[in-house]
């Protein structure tokens, strides 16, 4: 059913009514309509209506392609894929204009539909729907090029948040020393934090995408059952946190597994849970992954286990998934595949260039929080 509110009419509805029209509508739409009285332009920024048209039935999931060019690093580019695809089918992309970032060479996260960009020099805040960029100050921390960061929401100050942790060398007692910062939107500015974790025979990895859950981020990190971390020997999960609101980090423990590699984990989101990739290979030595997830007593459940039938030279890699039963697949040389574990069926997502570096997949909701100075 098609609604059809004009400027002689509109008076005329109750007020829920227009509320009930207008939320579910796309941002696009919503960025016009707010022209076209001052009621509407009220009630569309008004904070209540911005939240609940975020979480709204009728606000799909989005999937947003970005791919990362070979040095010299130019720009991300950036490919919009339709809400619904069909097994064993390429799906059509679209490439808006708008969605270029240039001078911006990797996507740190993204929070509300807010996605945080990152370079050797400058960091920016970009809403994709609303088209809005937002500079951030410089960084406080001089950057050691293993940085690690993220982007989350403090619900309780109503305020997003940067993270970054460096991991400094130092030379005279041979060890390492962790230094933190964090940036706040609403102060727009850095202020230096207590690191309190020992880093030494530690490693961190930033996530998949913004692993914060209830307030708090995570960050993965395997820790070497010996001294000195070498891929010959096993490692432990564990991870960093850090409270958004507090501003404390602190660790708790990964699944009670061992992995070889120190790549083996990988944190991301599914179904809003925090989730555990650990990339390895079954008896066969078929690649596969075990997918475990974190309830709120922090503690883990192996929820799923994919073979992935792709020949392991290609070194599969999930990296995000599409619905409950779909996992999303890069692997070296060929096309960003989905994999449905029910069906087993394949799907070409993105076919990606040889010159291109790095291909990543986003899902998100389309919001309209704004982030104008």
């Amino acid at each position: 059913m098609i609604v059809k509110v004009t400027m002689k009419n509109s008076y005329n509805l109750p007020d829920d009514l227009v509320r009930g029209i207008l939320v579910t509508l796309p941002v696009k739409s919503l960025l016009r309509f707010k022209c076209v009285c001052r009621n509407w332009c009220a009630l569309i920024t008004s904070s209540s209506f911005v939240n609940e048209h975020l979480h709204h039935k009728e606000n799909p999931t989005r999937f947003l392609i970005y791919t990362r060019d070979p040095y010299p690093y130019i720009s991300i580019n950036t490919f919009m894929l339709p809400e619904k695809i069909s097994s064993s089918v390429t799906p059509m992309l679209k490439k808006p204009s708008y969605l270029q970032i240039p001078g911006m060479l990797k996507i740190g996260g993204h929070v509300d539909g807010i996605f945080f960009l990152r370079s050797e020099n400058s960091m920016a805040l970009w809403n994709p729907a609303t088209r809005e960029f937002r500079p951030l100050p410089p960084y406080l921390l001089k950057l050691c090029g293993g940085d690690k960061f993220g982007f989350g929401f403090d619900s309780l100050s109503c305020d997003y948040k940067v993270m970054q942790i460096v991991e400094e060398h130092n030379y005279v007692k041979e060890s390492w020393n962790g230094l933190a910062a964090v940036y706040s939107l609403s102060n727009d500015c850095w202020r230096n934090l207590t690191f309190n974790i020992d880093i030494n025979s530690k490693i961190l990895f930033n996530s998949l995408c913004s692993t914060c859950v209830n307030g708090v981020y995570y960050w993965c990190a395997a820790k070497a059952t010996e001294v000195i971390p070498h891929d010959t020997y096993e490692k432990v999960i564990l991870l960093v946190s850090f409270d958004m609101h507090n501003e404390v980090f602190g660790e708790i423990p990964g699944p009670d597994i061992l992995v070889k590699s120190l790549h083996a984990g990988s944190l991301t989101l599914y179904n809003e849970s925090l989730c555990l990739l650990v990339h390895g290979y079954d008896d066969q030595e078929r690649p596969s992954i075990d997918i475990w997830l974190m309830n709120d007593e922090k503690l883990w459940t192996k929820v799923m286990n994919v073979i992935v039938p792709i020949p392991a030279y290609y070194d599969p890699r999930c990296r995000g998934f599409w619905g409950h039963d779909k996992v999303i697949l890069e692997h070296k040389g060929q096309p960003i595949l989905i994999y449905d574990t029910k069906s087993h069926e394949f799907t070409n997502l993105f076919h990606r260039e040889e010159k291109t570096k790095r291909t990543r997949v986003s899902s998100y909701r389309e919001s309209l929080v704004s982030i104008k100075k």
